[in-house]
């Protein structure tokens, strides 16, 4: 099922099916140098990726009381955000490379080369590769301007001594239309150095996940142990620990990701030059929707690429604190036809039906996967009040017809 925290769930589809997730780990305490109380934490989780399958984002503002802004790291590299109005759902399906052209997720093979002039093997954006995550921050949606967009989605080899060969990145397939975008300004209510809540995905080869402990290689192995090897060892990223949560047999102490809360300096406005770090800093850009419902919004900055588009249900959640001043503004924003339901491509987009379809069809899922863990929670805690309770206790979880 997808991961969720303070109302955001966010996952992970392909083939219009929710990707399998596996050894995920929910980090739901405050940073210690937060000072706001609302930051809800980090989730992450491991997913099997195949080389040359396209994906897609699902996200869902869960929340009826605050709009969110998604901002999408794809390897270290901030490529677009996207502008979520309470209760609305979407599925980004790739980087908008114009107002009307986007370029799709797709895993790839990581190339790699021995060229120091063309890549640096200390590279500090090497510990990123292999991770999808995405970031939310609570926000307030200005006036639509107007921003021009190029594409610069470009994956480029990396040096073979930064020990990532047989793993993966996330590449871009040929341009696809889509959904007119247009851009508008938002404010930030969270601080970008300290978002509200952070998702991790780190994506491998199924084989690599399965070397490392983290997928069983045989149903009968599910009831064992999970090992996970040194991440050196195996070509796992570099700061990044392979064990979120599991326990070894050599080592008890509960394992997980070094999660790390880099400072994004949102107010810089340089573009950063061909072969320097760009140490994840953007200057955010977003998209909304033209319908004239807020939803969901594409980034575009100056050092990374553009965006996407989207589609899912809602609940109830606390209100924001409005004693909270924004902290940063950001200018143009740009957003997709994308609304609290309906179709998410344009009329003008022959495979729109098609797509609309599959997104339907990966949102239902997307939905059951969430309503059977509830049923099945439910069900353990009948379990549990009837061993402590004499009285029988008889609860349908079934719904009538």
């Amino acid at each position: 099922m997808p991961l969720e925290l303070g109302g955001i769930r966010v996952g992970l589809v392909c083939d219009a099916t929710p990707m399998d997730q596996y050894a995920t780990q929910l980090e739901t305490q405050p940073n210690g140098r937060t000072r706001r109380p609302k930051q809800m934490g980090m989730a992450s989780c491991y997913v099997p990726s195949v080389a040359g399958k396209t994906f897609s984002i699902a996200v869902i503002n869960m929340r009826t009381d605050v709009s969110v802004s998604v901002n999408c790291y794809l390897d270290g590299r901030c490529v677009h955000g996207m502008l979520f109005a309470p209760g609305v759902q979407h599925i980004s399906h790739g980087v908008y490379v114009s107002e009307t052209d986007y370029r799709p997720y797709r895993f790839a093979d990581l190339q790699v080369t021995d060229d120091e002039a063309i890549a640096n093997p200390k590279d500090p954006n090497y510990e990123d590769l292999g991770m999808i995550e995405i970031q939310v921050l609570r926000v307030r949606q200005g006036k639509s301007v107007h921003a021009n967009i190029g594409d610069t989605a470009e994956s480029r080899p990396v040096h073979e001594r930064s020990k990532k060969a047989g793993t993966h990145r996330v590449s871009f397939g040929n341009k696809v239309r889509g959904a007119k975008a247009t851009w508008v300004d938002i404010t930030y209510i969270d601080s970008v150095e300290e978002p509200f809540a952070t998702f991790k995905f780190f994506y491998r080869p199924r084989t690599l996940l399965q070397a490392q402990g983290i997928i069983p290689t045989s149903p009968a192995s599910r009831k064992g142990k999970q090992r996970v090897p040194d991440p050196d060892s195996v070509g796992g990223p570099t700061g990044i620990s392979t064990g979120v949560g599991l326990k070894t047999e050599d080592n008890k102490d509960s394992l997980r990701p070094n999660f790390k809360n880099e400072a994004l300096d949102a107010d810089t406005k340089r573009r950063i030059p061909d072969g320097e770090p760009s140490n994840r800093s953007p200057q955010k850009r977003r998209r909304i929707d033209d319908s004239g419902d807020s939803a969901s919004v594409a980034l575009k900055t100056e050092v990374g690429e553009g965006s996407s588009r989207a589609n899912l249900p809602f609940i109830k959640s606390e209100p924001v604190d409005e004693d909270i001043e924004p902290l940063v503004k950001q200018e143009s924003v740009y957003h997709i036809d994308s609304r609290p339901t309906g179709n998410m491509e344009s009329s003008s987009n022959p495979h729109g039906q098609s797509r609309d379809h599959d997104d339907e069809v990966a949102s239902l899922k997307v939905q059951v996967q969430t309503l059977q863990g509830r049923v099945d929670r439910l069900e353990a805690l009948v379990q549990e009040l009837r061993q402590h309770v004499k009285i029988p206790i008889a609860i349908d979880l079934t719904e009538d017809p």
